[in-house]
């Protein structure tokens, strides 16, 4: 699994599958036990990929250098 660090969760996911390389595995969600919103997609060679923002915007901060 590979994760990326987005503030831009929506956005990057609807690129993702527009571009028709990538397939949905979960739709954007709020994760808030993990104080996370994410999504899952699929590449073309199988792996999986998270797409994450931390709730909490000091820290997603912390982690991606910007808010």
């Amino acid at each position: 699994m590979l994760c990326l660090l987005t503030a831009d969760v929506d956005g990057l996911y609807e690129r993702a599958l527009a571009g028709g390389r990538c397939t949905a595995e979960q739709a954007p969600r709020d994760a808030s036990r993990f104080g996370i919103y994410n999504a899952l997609l699929r590449d073309p060679d199988g792996y999986l990929i998270e797409l994450q923002r931390f709730v909490d915007a000091a820290e997603q901060s912390q982690f991606c250098g910007r808010e």
